[in-house]
């Protein structure tokens, strides 16, 4: 058995009970095809980016169950035969976003501190972008005019060379 996601997009004209009763029913559908309900999560009435239906706005329910993937297209085909239900999306739940989501927050360790010449080097290309876009540095006058001097003694360089 996997698991997975069953999102319900369920009609605003229904009353909160009235919803209920349909989450209950599709809870009991699931359970009928031999799976388990793992949870469920309710969002309450939402507005939508667009109208399905003609409807503007619905209740956002979801359903978290483990089932055989074979039994996944005999649900599909009862949810599409209830009117309550505008739309409805089944996902597969990943074993890696299971286990993100059971760990906790991982806590800041101390820095321990490092050399002048390991702040000053990073040892990859990946430390180099990270740490340039962490911290612009400063440039001195004296920097700047280094680069300037091998900027004119490359262009030089580079003039001999196509004169050639």
């Amino acid at each position: 058995m996997k698991d997975y996601e069953l999102a319900l997009l369920i009609s605003p004209h229904l009353t909160e009970t009235e919803v209920k009763e349909v989450v209950e029913k599709v809870k009991e559908l699931v359970k009928q095809s031999g799976g388990q309900i793992i949870g469920e999560e309710s969002w309450g009435k939402k507005d939508l980016a667009y109208s399905i239906n003609k409807e503007n706005q619905g209740f956002y329910e979801f359903v978290y169950l483990s089932l055989e993937p074979l039994k996944i297209a005999e649900i599909e085909k009862k949810l599409k035969l209830e009117n309550k239900i505008l739309r409805y999306m089944i996902c597969r739940v990943l074993e890696k976003v299971k286990k993100a989501e059971e760990k906790p927050e991982k806590t800041q360790k101390p820095q321990t501190s490092k050399t002048e010449t390991e702040k000053k080097t990073p040892k990859t290309k990946k430390e180099t972008t990270q740490k340039a876009k962490k911290q612009p540095e400063k440039e001195t006058k004296a920097e700047t005019k280094i680069e300037e001097d091998t900027y004119k003694e490359l262009e030089k360089k580079l003039k001999e060379i196509l004169e050639e």
